[in-house]
């Protein structure tokens, strides 16, 4: 759902393959309070909701402030 506003807050993410590829390991950030960004280029949309389905099981989407922005460049179909 897309609704424009303002948030604050500390800003965490960045690249969806890498995000997803750290989580469970020493470099796996806490994501709790805080506002998601994601972005990714060239990826199946399955590659994509394979990736958001692994964070969510992760537990990564639980906790994040109310805030957050995806944004994704020339998928593929």
């Amino acid at each position: 759902m897309n609704r424009p506003g303002r948030a604050s807050g500390v800003l965490i993410g960045g690249n969806l393959s890498l995000l997803v590829t750290i989580v469970g390991t020493a470099s796996d950030a806490d994501t709790t309070g805080k506002i998601l960004f994601l972005e990714d280029i060239n990826e199946y949309l399955y590659h994509i909701d394979r990736m958001m389905i692994q964070l969510k099981r992760a537990g990564k989407l639980k906790k994040l402030s109310r805030a957050g922005c995806w944004t994704f460049y020339r998928f593929q179909g």
